[in-house]
Formats: C-alpha cells, sequence, structure tokens
C-alpha cells in the first residue's frame, strides 16, 4: 500500500489511479518521465503551520536574540509583538511590518553562516504546544504522497512564500527534495569577492515574494 496513512476515499482513490494513467506508457493519458514535475506547497500543506508560520518562530527567536544587545529593535511595536509571540499585532502591521523583522533575523550574514543557523534552530527548538522538533511536525500522508511521486517517475518541486534559503536548509533531509528544486521568497543578495572563496551576502528587504 503506497498510501498506508489515507482514508480509503475518493481523493485517495484519484490520486492512484491518476499516478497510474501518466505512468503506464500504454495509456491515453501516458506523460513522458521528464514532464512528470509534482510540485507542492510546504506551510500547511507538508509541515503544520500552527500556532503560526514556524519560520517566523525561528525569525522571532532570533529578533529576541538580537534585542538584548539592542533593546531599542523592540520600540517598533510590529517587532515587539513578534517578540512577545502576540501573532496578531504581528500581522496587523502587513508585510511591511514583517520585512523589518525579517531584516534584522534573516539580513547581514553569508547564505551559508544563515543555513547553518537555521539548521542548529531547527535541531534545538521545540513547538510549543507537542514539544517535537518543527521538522517532525511535518504530515505523514504528504510524505507518503511524494514518495509515490517519485517512485512513479516525477521530479518533485517545493514552491512556497516561505524564505528560500530557510525552506533548502531542511529539504532534502526531511523530504528529500534537494535544494535547487526548491523556489521561494527572498531578500537582495549581495555576491562578494573577499579574501578566500568568493560568498552570497543576505542583504535586508524583500526583493521576490
Amino acid at each position: 500500500d503506497p498510501l498506508p496513512s489515507w482514508q480509503n476515499t475518493g481523493p485517495r482513490a484519484a490520486i492512484l489511479d491518476f499516478v497510474g494513467r501518466v505512468s503506464d506508457p500504454d495509456h491515453a493519458d501516458f506523460v513522458p518521465a521528464p514532464e512528470r514535475i509534482a510540485v507542492f506547497d510546504n506551510d500547511g500543506t507538508l509541515w503544520s503551520e500552527r500556532p503560526t508560520y514556524f519560520q517566523l518562530l525561528y525569525a522571532r527567536d532570533r529578533l529576541n536574540q538580537k534585542a538584548g544587545e539592542d533593546p531599542a529593535l523592540l520600540e517598533n511595536e510590529v517587532m515587539r509583538a513578534v517578540a512577545e509571540g502576540d501573532w496578531d499585532g504581528a500581522f496587523s502591521g502587513g508585510y511591511e511590518g514583517l520585512i523589518g523583522v525579517v531584516t534584522v533575523s534573516h539580513s547581514g550574514m553569508t547564505v551559508e553562516d544563515f543555513q547553518t543557523d537555521v539548521r542548529e534552530w531547527l535541531a534545538a527548538a521545540r513547538h510549543p504546544e507537542t514539544g517535537r522538533r518543527y521538522t517532525d511536525m511535518v504530515f505523514t500522508p504528504m510524505l507518503e504522497l511524494m514518495a509515490l511521486l517519485r517512485d512513479a517517475g516525477f521530479t518533485v518541486w517545493i514552491v512556497t512564500g516561505g524564505g528560500v534559503h530557510f525552506v533548502r536548509a531542511f529539504a532534502a533531509e526531511t523530504y528529500g527534495i534537494p535544494p535547487e528544486r526548491v523556489v521561494g521568497s527572498t531578500g537582495p543578495i549581495e555576491y562578494r569577492a573577499e579574501p578566500g572563496p568568493p560568498r552570497v551576502f543576505k542583504l535586508p528587504g524583500l526583493e521576490f515574494m
């Protein structure tokens, strides 16, 4: 049974029927393997988004860490709301307000350093309700579906409103999706040829949503 955690309902039957048809070379609906592409969202589809987006929880922790060194950061209402876990207040400023939070927590470092920090946070942080790691808060039915699609010759991608560098930090280990198959939001970046190997730095702001 390729989908053991799925209930025996219409959607499950439709998925199995579809995958069978498009991967059967003798069927009229056959699709050549290079054209079999499956695309998933991340937040709320592959892993939970409660009590809020997990990337925002990362931003909160890093904001509080930096506010310990610079308390003036919390004079901004949205930043103070995020720091306190007041999610209604955090979203009251819209994207403009959240960009300020992301600027503080996600920029001023190389992509490699940022992803190392994300992995360290994911290893240590725990969900406030379940006590589990955030990368354990993934939906088993979706993992099964991705495995079914891969076995049927599909290339599986993530296209997400979440940060591309954030999701790429864990997608391979958690979902079996390599980083180059993750498309997501990004801020400005800068290529710097410094002493040693050239590196890519994350800059403040939002370039692509």
